[in-house]
């Protein structure tokens, strides 16, 4: 990269700052291109990008063309967590900022502060002071952006914030995030070409001998595989489908509820979230499907989910024998947790054991103590993944 780029006129001299960050662009490089073949794909480039200028947060995202709806992505720096909020709240239809940055051209990088500015205080309603609200309750100052790729039916587009402590950015900083442009498209041309998910067979292997519908999820969020068992239960219901390698709610509402609650528990740490996400489908006619979904290490770098698939008409049934062993329950309690295996809350157990709602609440009271869990939820999860899987760290290996 030409240095004389990085100074507007040549009487400007180059400030240390500005000498560090070019220090660093050939490990940018280094860690773009090797995202490719990487199992965490762009995240080691991504948490560099954090240190380098000085971030909030970073992600690289993915939406489909036709609604804009986010459906799998990246994510870095302390405040992460505000993003997936942000998809949450339906935020992103508000999103003017990445809206310019979508109808200018893709070579370069956008910034609220050098490009676009913000909106007038005196026509924000409905989404967009929603919007703007999110943005100053959590601090931030700045974001850039900039489109990655697109196709006829996805696009792929990078976006950071910095807070109001960490400064605006600098129009010789966007230049350098310019520079960098061309790099990261041919880098990310690269990943999909190579993209075989290649370090998760020892994975795919294990969900395969698991006993209940299981699906396996990649570090940003996408689909990897899907036992027998669960590829039977999602058939059975008008509602989900698995269409080319991906997850298909009929539900706008329950597909954005998922992809949020995967996100969380793929891209943050497990120390930031519970242990588990829970999202629920509700039909009539088909009953109610739960997807319980679970983060795990797909290896040292790299994490991932399990999500487990409980339906009425699906009959998981635990090892009791050592569930009794292990946590040394009663027979009744034993029954309790085939229930709610079975996905039964409080009342539907107590009416198929013929006991009280208030027996059934002091038999779960004595199973979450003896199990060490919570709630129901949490208690499917430590069954459904203490009693037919080996302990980690040996999860995934061939």
């Amino acid at each position: 990269m030409d240095k004389s780029l990085l100074a507007p006129n040549q009487d400007q001299e180059i400030t240390a700052d500005i000498e560090n960050l070019f220090s660093q662009y050939s490990v940018l490089l280094e860690l773009l291109y090797s995202s490719s073949l990487s199992p965490t794909g762009f995240q080691a480039f991504l948490d560099k990008m954090v240190e380098t200028f000085d971030l909030a947060d970073i992600s690289i995202y993915f939406t489909k063309k036709a609604t804009l709806e986010v459906y799998s992505a990246w994510l870095s720096g302390p405040k992460a967590p505000a993003l997936i909020e942000f998809v949450d709240r339906k935020l992103d239809s508000a999103n003017y900022v990445m809206d310019y940055v979508h109808s200018h051209p893709m070579s370069r990088f956008y910034s609220l502060d050098q490009d676009i500015g913000r909106s007038n205080p005196e026509t924000r309603t409905g989404v967009v002071l929603e919007s703007e609200e999110w943005f100053d309750g959590h601090g931030y100052r700045d974001m850039c952006g900039a489109v990655i790729h697109h196709d006829s039916e996805s696009m792929a587009s990078i976006v950071a914030h910095r807070l109001i402590e960490q400064g605006p950015f600098q129009q010789r900083e966007l230049l350098i995030l310019d520079n960098l442009m061309p790099h990261i498209k041919q880098a990310y041309l690269l990943y999909r070409q190579k993209e075989q998910h290649g370090t998760i067979d020892g994975w795919s292997k294990v969900i395969n001998h698991i006993p209940h519908a299981t699906m396996l999820f990649g570090a940003r969020g996408e689909l990897l595989d899907a036992n027998l068992d669960a590829q039977r239960a999602i058939a059975k219901h008008s509602g989900i489908e698995i269409v080319d390698q991906e997850l298909k709610f009929k539900s706008p509402l329950v597909a954005r509820q998922f992809i949020v609650k995967m996100l969380k528990a793929c891209c943050l740490d497990f120390t930031e979230q519970q242990s588990f996400e829970i999202v629920s489908l509700s039909d009539d006619a088909e009953g109610e499907v739960k997807f319980i979904i679970t983060p795990i290490a797909i290896n040292h770098e790299n994490k991932g989910a399990l999500v487990y698939i409980l339906t009425n008409h699906i009959a998981n049934q635990p090892n009791t024998a050592l569930l009794k062993e292990l946590y040394h329950l009663s027979d009744m309690e034993i029954k309790v947790c085939e229930c709610c295996l079975r996905g039964l809350n409080r009342q539907e157990i107590a009416d198929k054991l013929n006991r009280s709602p208030y027996t059934i609440k002091d038999h779960l009271k004595s199973i979450f103590t003896k199990t060490g869990t919570r709630r129901q939820s949490e208690l499917i999860v430590t069954i459904l993944t203490t009693t037919n899987l080996p302990s980690p760290p040996t999860w995934g290996e061939n």
